[in-house]
């Protein structure tokens, strides 16, 4: 593969080179095609396997796909009220890579929704279906 056609084209990931045959039959060139992946499917909903007075630890799952796989993630969450009601992303303070996430300095009592959608080299794919609300438990106060 050929750095030159690679750094010419940074929006394309994947190059193949093709031989290409001249008059005699004998192969006199090389041509290089961009190959650009589809974006990934939306995953399914993220659910929450565990969940905390301030933390809840979220996975979600990729639907098959014979395309190129997921690399990053981005995950949004909303919560009931009006004031809070519009989709925000969590988590960015770093690339989510991995089919899970632990969103943190949640409120307690406060309930949310969150959504995911996964990227590949072809791009963003589709949000995935709205998780079903989770709210932060209160800790009771024990009397003194």
């Amino acid at each position: 593969i050929n750095k030159t056609n690679r750094a010419a084209n940074p929006l394309c990931p994947l190059f193949t080179q093709m031989p290409m045959r001249g008059g005699k039959g004998a192969i006199d060139r090389t041509t290089f095609v961009c190959a650009i992946p589809s974006p990934p499917p939306a995953p399914l909903p993220p659910y929450s396997v565990k969940l905390t007075d301030s933390a809840v630890h979220l996975r979600w799952n990729n639907p098959d796909f014979s395309g190129d796989p997921p690399i990053e993630y981005n995950l949004q969450a909303r919560g009931q009220a009006k004031l809070n009601g519009v989709w925000v992303s969590v988590g960015t303070y770093s690339k989510i890579k991995e089919c899970w996430f632990n969103v943190v300095h949640l409120v307690a009592g406060v309930a949310l929704q969150f959504r995911i959608r996964a990227a590949n080299h072809g791009g963003w794919g589709d949000w995935s279906e709205s998780s079903e609300f989770y709210k932060p438990y209160l800790n009771p106060i024990m009397p003194i």
